[in-house]
């Protein structure tokens, strides 16, 4: 019987490191599966684009939670074939980003020039993660760069 307390205590830790990000509320959707190795390769090969002229702000909402992003986008219209720039450094493609709130993404799948992932906090070192300041979003079809607004985490 001692030894059973015990082993729940250390088990259910465990079970939630191997089960991956966790995070409860209304309205959280399970994120997929991790980018693969194709797909970091390449956007690992695009460059931020500096020279890109600026349009217009957009009120596209970039929230993180539990080492995951999501996208509310609050104009009358959707985006295809865009990038979505984090702090000027790592880039992660969109096919669509539809009207309203889209599927969480997770910010490891946010990749920079040298392919490494977006830095976020593990349960051991949450000093290892990255604050995320700054969000635009680049069309390639219209060569424009926008603002998005960023909602900051509480400290």
């Amino acid at each position: 019987m001692h030894q059973m307390r015990l082993a729940i205590p250390i088990a259910l830790p465990a079970l939630l490191l191997l089960a991956g990000p966790v995070a409860c509320g209304p309205g959280f959707q399970l994120v997929g599966p991790r980018i693969d190795r194709e797909l970091a390769r390449e956007l690992s090969q695009r460059t931020y684009p500096e020279q890109a002229e600026r349009g217009e702000a957009l009120d596209i909402m970039v929230s993180t939670r539990a080492n995951t992003l999501t996208l509310t986008n609050r104009t009358p219209h959707g985006y295809e074939d865009v990038e979505l720039w984090l702090n000027r450094e790592h880039v992660h493609a969109y096919d669509r980003i539809r009207i309203g709130t889209n599927p969480r993404v997770r910010l490891a799948d946010f990749i920079n020039h040298l392919g490494e992932p977006f830095p976020t906090a593990g349960l051991f070192t949450p000093e290892a993660g990255e604050r995320l300041v700054l969000a635009e979003l680049y069309v390639p079809d219209t060569g424009l760069r926008h603002h998005l607004l960023v909602e900051l985490e509480d400290e």
